[in-house]
């Protein structure tokens, strides 16, 4: 009897660890399914950490790599930035050829039927190997292609922030319709806050622009950065009330002016240290940290809010002006129906 339980019981065992793998991994491919967004958007976060990393605190371990020694000595400025610089633009590189090889296979998949469709939503494991191959793979990469990449980078950069101010937008103007749609006049003071507080910080934010990048007459281009958000974050307020607008409203213009004026903030900060009209010399370190941890936590929400809000909605980008009010861009909210758990 004793002999016959003992050969039972790994048996038995052996069934449970099988039925507790199947289940492991029918829910590790039931999440997958169900957040294919929320991963990539991951897949985004751990990027931007990297990035970051590397470009501060990575410079002993990446001076240990023989290649990266040799290929420092073609630049004629310090190992410092030479890392910094290199590292980031080659993580970035690596996901532009990582997301772009997903685009192009995922090229036309409309429905769930598409057998294509199982590359978006599956094989994660084989996708998040295929993540780490592509950036591991622009390290070893000449410093010319990545230098004609930066000023891709560039370019793709400023239509990112035109991206990143629509994305805004359409969220400043759901937020507006939300509050205004309430039927209770908290919600409207409560609005009306909001707009006084962008405002109000934006306003003060401006004049200490003047006072720290202006240190004298000759910063010209400081003072023209400054003068062109000033005056453009005051036209489309005005524009944003005038009759002729569609369901215009000044809480969205708020939140956009002091969008603009962060990112004017954010580019004199980038001044280096020995340049005479940047009055925050003495400070470079500390404002470029804080312009940077800023710049990252804008980036990473917007692309959330993007992914989840538009990410099976071919019309998100779609301006729409058939409503006195509304949101700007035609995005109902996403359904989620067709992303149901599959049976493994």
């Amino acid at each position: 009897m004793g002999m016959g339980m003992s050969c039972i019981a790994p048996l038995v065992g052996s069934c449970c660890a099988t039925m507790a793998c199947q289940a492991c991994q029918c829910c590790a491919v039931g999440i997958a399914n169900v957040s294919a967004r929320v991963a990539y958007c991951t897949l985004f976060l751990l990027s931007m950490v990297l990035s970051w990393i590397l470009r501060d605190y990575a410079e002993p371990m990446m001076k240990k790599i023989p290649w990266v020694v040799r290929q420092a000595g073609s630049y004629e400025i310090s190992s410092d930035v030479w890392y910094g610089q290199q590292a980031v633009y080659r993580v970035a590189f690596g996901n532009f050829l990582f997301f772009a090889a997903l685009s192009i296979a995922l090229m036309g998949v409309k429905e769930r039927a598409d057998p294509r469709d199982k590359l978006h939503h599956g094989a994660w494991h084989l996708k998040f190997m295929a993540w780490i191959l592509f950036i591991i793979v622009p390290f070893f990469l000449p410093n010319g292609l990545m230098e004609l990449f930066a000023w891709f980078a560039r370019f793709g950069s400023g239509f990112f922030l035109i991206i990143q101010l629509v994305i805004l937008l359409d969220f400043a103007a759901t937020w507006n319709e939300s509050w205004a749609s309430k039927e209770s006049e908290k919600w409207l003071y409560a609005l009306l806050a909001v707009t006084v507080a962008c405002y109000t910080g934006s306003i003060t934010l401006i004049g200490l622009l003047y006072h720290w990048y202006r240190p004298h007459s000759d910063c010209s281009l400081n003072i023209f950065l400054i003068t062109f958000t000033l005056l453009g974050c005051f036209g489309f307020s005005v524009l944003s009330v005038h009759p002729a607008i569609k369901g215009g409203s000044l809480m969205p213009s708020a939140v956009i002016t002091a969008y603009c004026v962060y990112l004017c903030y954010s580019a004199l900060s980038s001044e280096p240290a020995s340049y005479a009209c940047n009055g925050l010399s003495e400070h470079t370190a500390t404002v470029t940290q804080s312009a940077l941890t800023l710049g990252m936590l804008t980036t990473l929400l917007s692309v959330v809010y993007s992914a989840l809000r538009a990410g099976s909605n071919a019309s998100f980008f779609t301006v729409v002006d058939d409503a006195p009010t509304g949101t700007l861009l035609s995005a109902p909210a996403v359904d989620d129906s067709d992303d149901e758990v599959r049976p493994c």
